[in-house]
């Protein structure tokens, strides 16, 4: 049995099989978060966004119909908001698992605390 406190909130945190499907997908997601080809996609997707934000903005300028253009700008938000959805899955997916342990952490260290208390000759 691990000695730390939070190598022992990890084991429990991650012993289902929901958690433990988790922690396969971070270090899948960890692989690709660490390629570089990963770095130039997310710089592809900023550069994309500043180009709709600039048409559009032209096209305001020009006096391009406001419904149409409405229109064509929910359209881009709705896609621009999909893919950095998309994106933000890798980190989404660390916090679900960071919250897990801390979680289980915090709950170790409550049952701790009781228990040393149940004992306590002053409790």
């Amino acid at each position: 049995m691990p000695d730390d406190l939070l190598d022992v909130a990890i084991s429990e945190a991650t012993a289902s099989p929901q958690a433990a499907e988790l922690v396969r997908v971070s270090r899948r997601y960890d692989e690709l978060r660490t390629s570089a080809a990963w770095g130039e996609l997310r710089e592809e997707f900023k550069r994309r966004r500043e180009t709709v934000v600039r048409v559009l903005g032209e096209k305001a300028l020009k006096g391009a119909d406001p419904q149409q253009l409405r229109d064509e700008g929910i359209y881009a938000r709705g896609f621009l908001d999909g893919v950095e959805k998309l994106l933000d899955r890798p980190d989404e997916v660390e916090r679900k698992l960071e919250r897990l342990v801390r979680d289980s952490y915090d709950e170790l260290r409550h049952e701790l605390l009781e228990a040393t208390l149940e004992r306590s000759p002053y409790g």
